[in-house]
């Protein structure tokens, strides 16, 4: 009988990324700390400028996106299959319950807004938000316009659930007063500084808007 062994090689070398995945692996890694950032940025806003809320606040989206591109990093970058498969898993998931969330805030408080220019070409314009699905708010903002345009302040607040308190109308009756006209035909008129835009006084109707 001819008995073979296997040569003894000891023990076997650690697992190990090459160039490129460890590569991938930092760029990824990059990126989540890059949307974590942005998404930071405009969750605070402390300049409180239009185009960064427009386009950085949606802190769950980037949340997600930054768990995402954690996961891909994990995956690149850490040796053995099993740990990495493992880490990149739990990291996906958090992802996809966090992009869940984002989506569920959306439609709960997400909206669309209309503008209305104010007159003699003003630096500024009123903003007309619906905000929400299930509990829908009507708010009416004054902003700067330009590239560093920036909300000036907040004229009034609607609750939309409330046929006789939701906003029908808003319009200027000149550069110094604007008209929130509501659905029991009342107008509200706030008076608006000529100069800066500014508000001196907002309007507040139904429960859901009482500070």
């Amino acid at each position: 009988m001819i008995i073979t062994t296997e040569p003894d090689t000891g023990p076997r070398p650690p697992a190990t990324r090459s160039r490129r995945e460890l590569t991938w692996a930092a760029a990824a890694g990059g990126g989540a700390l890059a949307a974590a950032a942005a998404g930071l940025w405009g969750f605070w806003n402390p300049g409180d400028y239009l185009y960064v809320e427009r386009l950085l606040h949606h802190p769950w989206g980037f949340a997600s996106f930054a768990a995402a591109l954690t996961a891909a990093a994990v995956v690149l970058g850490v040796p053995g299959t099993g740990a990495r498969w493992v880490v990149g898993g739990l990291t996906g998931l958090l992802a996809l319950l966090l992009a869940s969330v984002g989506l569920l805030l959306w439609l709960t408080f997400g909206g669309d807004s209309r503008y209305v220019d104010a007159p003699e070409h003003r630096p500024y314009r009123l903003e007309v938000a619906e905000v929400g699905s299930l509990d829908p708010l009507h708010l009416v903002y004054v902003e700067s316009t330009g590239l560093a345009a920036r909300r000036l302040g907040q004229l009034g607040c609607f609750d939309a659930d409330s046929p006789m308190d939701a906003l029908v109308s808003a319009r200027w009756n000149g550069p110094a007063e604007v008209i929130l006209e509501t659905g029991d035909g009342r107008e509200h008129p706030v008076p608006v500084d000529p100069g800066t835009g500014r508000p001196a006084d907002r309007v507040s109707l139904g429960s859901a808007c009482q500070d």
